[in-house]
């Protein structure tokens, strides 16, 4: 589609396979695919911008997340600002400045429909990270909860144990220890039924594990 120049359909494409890629952590795959596009015609489709942002943001690219999140800026309307502010979210937590991070997420988490499945994600999870990162280690376990929940419900069985993982490392951090155990084993479990594994994430939920049982 790309190489033929079909580029209505190839961005179609391309968004209807973002949510599940990013939760199977194919950051530059998603990269490869956009960036081949003409950057006229990726801008054309501001929703899909903010979306790229969060592969951009998580392999590091970060003037490049920024200029593509201003340039989709002046084509939002209003029916996109509640991804805009968890693409902003995001961003802002992954380079460290936790209070930006925060006031983004509430205000995405406040303006996404629960049926926007990708960017509640983004939200909840960047809202949690910033909350922990400021040690208030309750709302975080509220926040991944929540990350778990909308994951769950729209079928992201990656992002689900991910979320899953993370909420036991909080209670482990905030000596919630059985509870956290409980967690990390089954997670344990559920990481050989599914569909694409990731060596990374195994070795990231034993070592978890371990630090619990020591």
């Amino acid at each position: 589609l790309l190489s033929a120049k079909a580029w209505d359909e190839a961005m179609h494409l391309i968004g209807a396979h973002i949510p599940v890629k990013s939760s199977h952590g194919e950051s530059l795959t998603i990269v490869r695919w956009l960036s081949a596009l003409p950057e006229e015609v990726l801008a054309s489709n501001p929703r899909l911008v903010l979306l790229y942002t969060t592969p951009l943001t998580v392999i590091g690219r970060f003037p490049e997340a920024e200029k593509w999140l201003q340039m989709a800026e002046s084509k939002l309307g209003d029916t996109l600002q509640g991804e805009h502010a968890a693409a902003r979210a995001f961003l802002a937590g992954t380079r460290g400045d936790l209070a930006p991070a925060l006031t983004w997420s509430e205000k995405a988490l406040a303006l996404l429909p629960e049926d926007s499945g990708a960017f509640r994600v983004i939200a909840s999870s960047s809202q949690a990270r910033a909350y922990m990162s400021t040690g208030q280690g309750h709302a975080a376990l509220k926040a991944i909860s929540e990350t778990r929940r909308v994951a769950q419900h729209h079928g992201l069985h990656a992002l689900t144990l991910r979320s899953q993982f993370y909420e036991g490392k909080i209670l482990a951090i905030m000596g919630n220890l059985r509870e956290a155990q409980s967690l990390f084993e089954a997670v344990l479990q559920a990481i050989p039924r599914s569909r694409h594994p990731h060596p990374l994430e195994d070795c990231m939920v034993r070592l978890g594990y371990g630090e619990v049982l020591y």
